[in-house]
């Protein structure tokens, strides 16, 4: 929701049933989990956990500077980046700080690989990094304009890295293991 920078929530015939967030919120990102929904808000610099169909806040989670994007390791915690602090914060269901990675180049996007390390999109490629420490283990793709990644399925395992700008070379939005 645009005039709102907010989250609404829809039905599958396309009504908006409710506002999963209210006021003064700048979504980066949204993520269900069992008790609600999480949302990075760069306005705020935090996570929040919100009740999805009241759009009231219940909890605030990480508190970093511009968190994009949330995605969930096999373990079960959580993970966002931060754009401006450079960081990759994993924290608990509860919000419990498990650890802060350091990263370069203005992260944005995160997902866990099969071997346990993290695929990461920044301002300047994707990297994979040692999930304990934040060490880069390898530069997969250089460039800019990098955004979420995630992983899709088209028949092998690859990761998929969106991405607006220069660092796609095909032209698919790619970036293939």
């Amino acid at each position: 929701d645009l005039a709102a920078r907010g989250v609404a929530r829809f039905g599958p015939d396309g009504v908006r049933l409710s506002d999963a967030t209210r006021g003064g919120v700048d979504c980066f990102d949204v993520h269900p989990v069992p008790s609600g929904v999480l949302v990075s808000d760069i306005a705020n610099d935090r996570v929040d956990l919100y009740d999805p169909v009241l759009g009231t806040p219940i909890q605030s989670f990480v508190l970093t500077d511009f968190p994009e994007q949330i995605a969930r390791r096999r373990n079960g915690n959580l993970l966002v980046v931060a754009y401006l602090a450079n960081e990759i914060v994993e924290f608990t269901p509860e919000g419990a700080v498990v650890r802060q990675l350091p990263i370069t180049n203005l992260g944005r996007g995160v997902v866990e690989l099969g071997n346990g390390n993290l695929l990461v999109s920044s301002g300047g490629g994707v990297r994979e990094i040692d999930s304990l420490n934040g060490d880069v283990i390898r530069t997969v793709r250089l460039g800019e304009g990098f955004r979420f990644v995630d992983r899709a399925n088209f028949g092998s395992n690859c990761v998929y890295a969106g991405c607006d700008e220069g660092g796609d070379l095909t032209g698919d939005c790619a970036v293939d293991l």
